[in-house]
């Protein structure tokens, strides 16, 4: 690119025709200096309401009449939506909604790190080409919308929004995590909700649309597999066996489907955060640096000095005792994962370009490796967990002073195991890598079985990870959900210690929970 006569805006003043040149300055960099493989760029100015709507849904149009959209809605409201640039989607062409109060700055921010950084990441990690179809998704939600609504006026709202609820319970546990997922098309899927359509308009009877008066059939009848193996996928499970067993009808395991495709296509955001947030923050810093009056001399040392800013507070990481002190916002806790995946790829191209003796010996692939080389295969072959298992150095274990700490559930201590030494470099980044994993905070839960001489009785098993026991309150409220609303019939999770002997059994059978094996 040639150098700028002149800033290309004085003022923090923006117009549609200035959006436009931050967009095709910001790709022209991207690509040519960056190497970058990117989708179009759509981007679309909103209110901050529709911001914070836009922010319930993931920015898909899926307004669904629901509680649970209703509560995140109140969260956001509650906590302000000021703060809150951009979002955007996992689509083709990219879409990037933009908030209409931002500054010049702020939006040429944002331009560079989502229609470049975040957009490089959906387009190229293999997480997204396995699990999502960008050039679909949005045709098929509108059309599952309309299938909900039409679901509401045949069955009513409330019998709607309770399977709903089950669904959302449910949501972790609908992804294939081990078997790879069949290329999928949103154009069957939308002919198989069109067919579901036409079934409904000429099938419809209200006076047999009860499950509950729907006997099981005969045994013989049944063309079913109990799972040689658990079965991670729940949701799946439900929808595939559910009709076959009389449990469920087709409309609702055509719900539990729309739901499953919703968790898959946000199933690789959930495990890309720090990839993501980390790329986007390089590319916005990159643009920058690119634009600043030392190179191109496209913005202003004003400009530069509004980026700085907001650069600042994105990548920052508060520290233990930070207090948040803007208006109503609720405290940031923990780790910044815009901060961590921000100095990875900065320690990664520091160790590129000027590396110390101990980056000699841990990272001897990347010296003297072209940066962006890297950077590319960073975004298209890492999930955060593996990312940070690879790359991440004693020099950030020593900036970011981490310790690991030990939690024995028999013990009232906790127990510093490994500091930022020699010895305990490998140790603390494996358990940060490890806290970054999918499954690091959530219950392993899977289908054991389903016994059909027992009224289709289904079995979940829980095992039991470092003796930690599920919480008897939350099993018991998620078990009454599923069974009153998904599984109406027998309903039981076990949990299982190291030896596989059952420790805990919560039962759920017409519309009760009980705990059978106390502790």
């Amino acid at each position: 690119m040639k150098k700028f006569e002149r800033p290309i805006y004085e003022g923090e003043e923006w117009t549609p025709a200035l959006l436009q040149r931050f967009l095709e300055i910001s790709e022209e960099i991207a690509v040519e200096k960056c190497g970058l493989d990117l989708y179009p760029n759509e981007v679309k100015i909103v209110t901050s309401k529709q911001m914070e709507d836009a922010m319930v849904t993931g920015a898909l149009p899926l307004q669904l009449y629901h509680w649970f959209y209703g509560m995140q809605s109140y969260q956001i409201e509650a906590t302000g939506s000021r703060g809150y640039l951009e979002i955007v989607q996992n689509t083709n062409p990219c879409q990037l909604y933009c908030a209409e109060n931002n500054t010049a700055t702020e939006m040429l921010v944002v331009i560079a790190h989502a229609g470049c950084g975040h957009n490089a990441v959906y387009k190229n990690n293999f997480l997204f080409r396995q699990f999502t179809n960008p050039k679909g998704i949005v045709d098929y939600l509108i059309f599952a919308r309309d299938f909900l609504r039409k679901c509401e006026e045949k069955y009513g709202e409330e019998r709607v929004s309770d399977l709903m609820t089950a669904c959302m319970a449910l949501g972790p546990y609908s992804v294939d995590l081990i078997r790879k997922p069949k290329p999928r098309s949103y154009d069957d899927e939308l002919a198989r909700l069109q067919k579901r359509v036409e079934q409904f308009e000429r099938s419809f009877n209200p006076v047999f649309h009860d499950r509950s008066s729907s006997p099981l059939r005969g045994q013989n009848e049944i063309e079913i597999r109990i799972p040689e193996s658990p079965d991670e996928n729940i949701l799946k499970f439900i929808e595939k066996q559910g009709p076959r067993l009389r449990v469920i009808e087709e409309w609702e395991a055509e719900v539990t489907r729309i739901f499953r495709k919703i968790n898959e296509y946000f199933y690789p955001h959930t495990r890309t955060k720090v990839v993501h947030e980390g790329a986007a923050c390089t590319l916005q810093r990159t643009v920058f640096n690119c634009l600043s009056p030392l190179e191109l001399g496209a913005v202003s040392n004003s400009a530069m000095n509004n980026f700085f800013d907001v650069h600042a507070r994105v990548t920052g990481q508060p520290g233990y005792r930070w207090r948040d002190k803007f208006e109503g916002k609720i405290p940031l806790w923990g780790i910044n994962h815009y901060s961590l995946g921000f100095q990875l790829f900065q320690d990664i191209e520091r160790i590129c370009r000027e590396p110390t003796d101990e980056d000699r010996a841990w990272f001897p692939d990347l010296i003297g490796a072209n940066f962006w080389e890297v950077f590319r295969h960073i975004i298209a072959e890492h999930d955060d967990e593996s990312f940070i298992q690879t790359y991440f150095s004693p020099k950030l274990i020593r900036d970011y002073a981490f310790f690991a700490l030990e939690d024995d559930p028999e013990h009232d201590y906790f127990e510093v195991t490994d500091i930022h030494n020699e010895e305990g470099y490998r140790h603390v980044r494996d358990r940060l890598a490890h806290q970054y994993a999918y499954h690091a905070a959530l219950p392993n839960l899977e289908v054991a079985s389903v016994d059909i001489g027992s009224g289709c009785a289904l079995t979940l098993r829980h095992t039991q990870h470092d003796r930690v026991h599920l919480d008897g309150n939350s099993v018991g409220e998620f078990l009454f959900i599923v069974h009153r609303n998904l599984w109406p019939r027998t309903m039981r999770i076990e949990s299982v210690d190291a030896e596989g002997k059952v420790t805990d059994l919560w039962i759920a059978n017409e519309g009760k929970v009980t705990n059978v094996v106390p502790r």
